[in-house]
């Protein structure tokens, strides 16, 4: 639209908005004429495609065979219709206009075509009615079968091949069966009730009596058979199952309970192998110590244990069980080294035998503060007071086993009197003198004393002439007791 437009009714000029106004209507009917237009194109090539193929030329003639059609005049009329059906559809899609579009054709071959169609049907119905009268359906099913006797034929090597492969694939489907564990479990759950529970459990409640915990309202139960395995589980009586065991059970009565679910379960087994125990007893809880040490101590009899414990309490339990049981025991002692822990090292005074411990004071200690004297005094003292701390030790441990013969002793309940109490009667005023001067004595180094009254480590030579003297009274006191 041009600068100076007019109206082609009025002629007047054009404003700007009339300009926009024309523009618009023009772009929306080009748009609306293009939309209807791309619809139209759409839905002609829609019909196109719904167009059904016309037949022709050689699928014709078959076409027209199998249906039976051997009238000549028939044959060419439908050869005709369909010709003209062909032109008839081209010009449908090619004509530009009406006129281009060729005429339908006549309906005389519909008319033929009824005919033929009536004529067939008449003939069916008489095959119907003569395949009643001859047993059909047992002719189908005999013909049925002698297609398929004829299909296996040909295919029977192909046959005789999957049969053994099946046969095969069965094979391997029993051995996976014999694989599956349920069977091995079911059975082995049910000889577990039968022969291993019942004694189990009996065992259990057994060794609970053996270890002092008979009060303990706690039973073993069978829980399930997986793979083969069977599970038992401590539970508590008379309690909701889902209340767990540590839950209500104190430290001391959970150690207590499972070793016992440990010994009956290995108590039925017939190896021989060690038992390591590590603080089998809690310190938190020692009314089980005596019958849970005379427990493992009976174990001794068939077979090593070794016990790890840092109390004493348990360790003269421990060795007055095996000295009643005459069993053969080795103390080991485990320190901490700067480098680690769990290092052996020399058995501490205390729990060797009074003899061995003044011959290790006497012959090993005392050597090696002789040598270190001559380096000096400082080195001496560190020494020495080592020495006379042990000596005062191994002085109460020789007035416990030697002096009373071990008829009472620290960390141990029961007083033992059988076979022992005769000898106290060698008891003399001398043996007691000796004992509190040397228990004197020796204290001053053990204890702090006053600042303004230092207390003077004494001499090799004095050491040694004190630890002699306890020794030869040790050899002529076991004689006078054994006299």
């Amino acid at each position: 639209m041009e600068k100076d437009s007019r109206c082609v009714l009025c002629q007047q000029p054009l404003l700007e908005e009339s300009k926009v106004r024309l523009h618009s209507f023009e772009d929306f009917v080009k748009g609306e004429i293009e939309n209807q237009a791309v619809i139209a194109e759409q839905y002609l090539e829609k019909l196109k495609d719904e167009l059904d193929e016309i037949p022709c030329g050689e699928s014709l003639g078959l076409l027209i065979d199998s249906a039976g059609i051997v009238n000549e005049r028939d044959q060419a009329a439908i050869f005709n219709f369909c010709s003209l059906l062909e032109k008839r559809k081209t010009s449908l899609i090619n004509a530009k206009n009406k006129s281009e579009i060729c005429p339908l054709p006549g309906d005389d071959i519909l008319i033929v075509i009824s005919k033929l169609i009536l004529s067939f049907e008449q003939q069916a119905a008489v095959y119907e009615e003569d395949a009643k009268g001859e047993n059909r359906e047992e002719l189908i099913k005999k013909a049925t079968e002698l297609e398929a006797t004829k299909f296996l034929s040909q295919q029977k090597k192909g046959i005789e091949e999957e049969v053994a492969r099946l046969k095969v694939v069965h094979k391997l489907k029993e051995a996976i069966n014999l694989t599956n564990t349920q069977q091995l479990s079911i059975k082995k759950s049910a000889l577990s009730d039968e022969l291993i529970t019942s004694e189990y459990v009996k065992r259990f409640n057994k060794e609970l009596v053996d270890l002092g915990a008979k009060r303990i309202k706690v039973e073993m139960i069978k829980t399930k058979a997986s793979k083969g395995h069977v599970y038992h589980q401590i539970k508590l009586k008379d309690c909701n199952a889902s209340v767990r065991t540590a839950e209500v059970l104190s430290e001391g009565e959970f150690r207590i309970t499972s070793l016992a679910g440990f010994l009956a379960d290995v108590e039925g087994k017939p190896n021989n192998t060690p038992f390591v125990f590590d603080d089998p007893i809690s310190s938190l809880d020692q009314d089980f110590e005596e019958s849970t040490i005379n427990r493992l101590i009976r174990l001794c009899n068939k077979r090593q244990v070794i016990v790890f414990t840092h109390r004493l309490s348990m360790l003269a339990l421990l060795e007055e069980a095996a000295k009643k049981e005459k069993i053969e025991y080795e103390i080991v002692c485990l320190r901490s080294e700067y480098w680690g822990v769990g290092e052996p090292g020399d058995t501490p005074i205390f729990a060797k035998k009074t003899d061995r411990a003044l011959n290790f004071l006497l012959v090993e200690r005392l050597a090696r503060a002789r040598r270190a004297i001559k380096t000096g005094q400082q080195e001496y003292e560190l020494i020495a007071k080592g020495i006379c701390s042990d000596f005062r030790i191994l002085l109460e441990r020789l007035i416990e086993n030697d002096l009373l013969a071990d008829v009472v002793q620290r960390f141990r309940r029961s007083i033992n009197t059988i076979g022992k109490i005769h000898k106290l009667a060698k008891i003399t005023q001398e043996d007691c003198q000796l004992f509190d001067e040397l228990m004197t004595k020796y204290s001053k180094y053990e204890h702090s004393q006053s600042y303004e009254t230092p207390v003077v480590l004494p001499e090799p030579d004095e050491i040694q002439h004190d630890i002699e003297k306890v020794k030869t009274w040790l050899d002529e006191f076991s004689k006078r007791v054994a006299s």
